[in-house]
């Protein structure tokens, strides 16, 4: 079928059809609007992520002195958006954060937390004005059961670092290879 007969046959017989019902068809007709459903009883959402990364290029930038104030200022950043941070700990070089989410998409909250709590310590702590998060992240999905054994893991940061000298290299290729994730590392270390 030519082009041009192909475009009056659509005028004549599906544009009706389009105008008619808003659709190319009338399967759809019966979905209720949008305006109908907002008034749904209750949307409940719990997602908890295991969410870790590391300062750019894994430098010791996270100070003793700053820390505390560091992980309540992320809190703060993480109930801003209607989340709940569980625990944070790390090590100077990088932090663990188990959060229960809410409606804020994973990736958007990350973005929240690096940019405007590498913008806070710039300005709190002047001598950490070359303070920068990583670009990339890691963030695993747990479930309600597993909240005590990744708490007290991420309580133990400091510990299982200094007894196992382990590197935050080694640390995320062995939790990408517990969660079945394949990693390039030509992309991972920045």
């Amino acid at each position: 079928m030519s082009g041009y007969r192909f475009c009056r046959q659509w005028r004549r017989i599906l544009k009706p059809r389009v105008e008619r019902s808003g659709t190319l068809g009338n399967e759809i007709r019966n979905v209720p609007s949008l305006k109908a459903t907002h008034n749904m009883p209750q949307s409940l959402i719990k997602i908890i992520v295991h969410i870790v990364f590391s300062t750019k290029d894994r430098v010791d930038l996270i100070s003793h002195e700053m820390e505390a104030e560091l992980f309540k200022y992320i809190s703060g950043i993480v109930k801003g958006v209607g989340g709940r941070l569980i625990i944070v700990n790390g090590t100077a070089n990088h932090i663990h954060l188990l959060i229960s989410l809410g409606r804020i998409d994973i990736g958007e909250l990350i973005g929240h937390i690096k940019r405007y709590s590498s913008l806070w310590v710039k300005k709190k702590y002047s001598a950490s004005n070359k303070f920068y998060w990583q670009r990339g992240y890691g963030a695993f999905s747990i479930g309600q059961s597993q909240i005590p054994s990744v708490s007290e893991y991420i309580r133990n940061q400091k510990t299982h670092h200094l007894s196992k000298s382990l590197s935050y290299e080694d640390e995320f290729r062995d939790l990408c290879r517990r969660y079945e994730i394949e990693i390039d590392e030509r992309y991972c270390w920045d």
